[in-house]
């Protein structure tokens, strides 16, 4: 692999690792048998942010589906298992908050809640 190359990998493994800290909860790591402890780098992502790595990781359609196969293409990675490990892991506590939040102005909205003037 020549010089660039390996650049360009290493630069896509890093786009998708730093996609886990900000938008997965932490890898359990503990022996078995031992209590699990869970730690985790903090993320400076803002909660925007660490919802759109989440939606990278896990999409099963469109652009963000898109980028996470090509920046996986490049690292020589199967995107479908860096997707079932995102969804093994699941989302940050800001990310299940942010998608709460979503879910509940979408059903606001399909609700004929949308704050518009009556």
């Amino acid at each position: 692999m020549s010089g660039q190359a390996l650049a360009c990998a290493e630069l896509a493994a890093a786009v998708v690792a730093q996609a886990f800290r900000d938008g997965c909860e932490p890898r359990a790591t503990a022996p078995p048998g031992e209590p699990v402890e869970r730690k985790r780098a903090r993320s400076s992502a803002t909660k925007a942010e660490q919802l759109e790595a989440w939606e990278f990781l896990t999409a099963t359609a469109g652009g963000w589906m898109e980028a996470r196969c090509n920046w996986c293409w490049v690292v020589g990675v199967d995107p479908e298992l860096v997707r079932a490990e995102a969804l093994r892991r699941g989302p940050s506590h800001q990310v299940a908050e942010a998608l709460a939040e979503r879910r509940q102005r979408k059903e606001g909205l399909l609700m004929g809640g949308g704050g518009g003037a009556s």
